[in-house]
């Protein structure tokens, strides 16, 4: 064997392995973040409080999600009238398997972390029409304005 072709062989394994770990390097920042914008609702011991794995970043895509969720819970038939939603943390994972517990040594309750409170959610009859409803969708912290609320829906003008 040559010297010039056992050059070649050691250029392709050196290319070959380059292009291997630039495989590698790509999945690896890649694969992380496949299904971490993936929005979750996460159902808590307390029938009407929600966790929200990995929310959305825009306020306007964070609302889509919420009503589909809502909406989705009103034709399945199994939605009480106020919902309220945290955002998925290490403490608020607490609720998924344990009651809210706010006396005693050991107290646990959602109050205790308001800044993973994301929005609440409510049905109000219409004025003029208390069979008829609107929805409107609240937002605390850094989401939004709880004073200036989202409407989700307005059955007051239009059939939902």
């Amino acid at each position: 064997m040559s010297v010039a072709s056992n050059k070649t062989q050691w250029q392709n394994y050196a290319t070959c392995i380059g292009t291997f770990a630039m495989l590698i390097a790509c999945l690896t920042f890649l694969l992380p973040s496949c299904g971490s914008d993936h929005t979750k609702f996460i159902p808590t011991t307390v029938s009407n409080y929600y966790l929200i794995q990995n929310p959305p970043k825009d306020k306007r895509a964070l609302i889509q999600k919420i009503a589909a969720f809502i909406q989705d819970k009103r034709k399945k038939g199994n939605y009480r009238s106020d919902s309220y939603f945290y955002q998925y943390s290490r403490n608020t994972a607490y609720f998924i398997r344990h009651k809210p517990d706010p006396g005693g040594h050991f107290s646990e309750d959602f109050d205790f972390y308001e800044q993973d409170k994301v929005a609440s959610f409510g049905l109000m009859p219409c004025p003029n029409d208390s069979l008829k409803q609107i929805g409107l969708l609240r937002f605390f912290n850094n989401w939004g304005n709880y004073y200036q609320p989202d409407t989700l829906f307005n059955g007051c003008d239009t059939n939902f």
